[in-house]
């Protein structure tokens, strides 16, 4: 019964349903790149990001953007008419999240072994 209350909780406290906790989606691969692209506006469309970004699979920046929307770390908006084109762009939670997750990237870069 309090497993199902602490749930209940965390699913109305506005954390991401999806983690229960928003970090544990920064952690994650690619994230950042995702991140820094659509905060630069380097690469705000799906297309744009799979060619900034080489390694990164359509499945995954689709699992990714999905999870980053639903964080509300970026919206998506529909642009046109016509073929469905799909615009990211990065909101306030996640300009604040980039430092974060840049910090963590600095610190396992020094530190791994």
């Amino acid at each position: 019964m309090i497993r199902a209350e602490q749930a209940a909780g965390a699913q109305t406290s506005g954390m991401c349903p999806m983690e229960r906790d928003d970090v544990g989606i920064l952690r994650k691969k690619w994230t950042y790149h995702i991140l820094q692209g659509i905060a630069e506006s380097r690469a705000n469309r799906f297309n744009q990001i799979l060619r900034t970004y080489p390694g990164l699979s359509p499945r995954l920046l689709t699992i990714r953007l999905r999870e980053l929307e639903r964080c509300q770390f970026i919206r998506s908006s529909v642009i046109g008419r016509g073929p469905r084109r799909v615009r990211w762009d990065i909101t306030e939670k996640g300009k604040d999240a980039l430092p974060v997750i840049e910090g963590y990237s600095n610190f396992a870069s020094k530190w791994a072994s």
